[in-house]
């Protein structure tokens, strides 16, 4: 097991908290490399994949970890970030605050955008650079 994954342990907490938020959710595991007798799917809780059906897709992960130890979160955490991120009294506000960046990064992209007009005037530095060059 790398340093880069999840602990079995901390896979089922996972696991535990998506089931117990009511949340729709697509949970992507890294497949990563099985260690003599282990079996990957031993982390999940038993009928996970049967109670999440219509709910969720369990994928396959990755462990946090600081330095060299393990930091175990554990489902109670876990459930609660879910659902404040996705029903909570920020989720509004999050939602808001993504869809002003959405609409800020379209302007800039756009014709006469700020993005639009800065990558136009580095190109015309660089062609003029190119230029007293030869």
């Amino acid at each position: 097991m790398s340093k880069s994954d999840f602990s079995a342990s901390q896979l089922f907490e996972i696991a535990k908290a998506l089931a117990a938020s009511g949340q729709n959710f697509i949970w992507v595991v890294k497949n990563g490399e099985k260690t003599e007798g282990e079996d990957r799917e031993e982390w999940l809780p038993e009928g996970f994949e049967k109670k999440m059906q219509g709910n969720g897709v369990a994928v396959g992960a990755q462990e946090w970890s600081r330095g060299e130890r393990r930091i175990l979160v554990k489902m109670e955490e876990i459930e609660h970030a879910i659902t404040q991120l996705m029903v909570g009294e920020e989720a509004e506000g999050l939602r808001n605050r993504t869809r002003a960046l959405k609409e800020m990064a379209r302007r800039a992209t756009e014709v006469e955008g700020s993005s639009y007009c800065d990558l136009n005037s580095l190109l015309g530095d660089l062609r003029a650079m190119k230029s007293t060059s030869y």
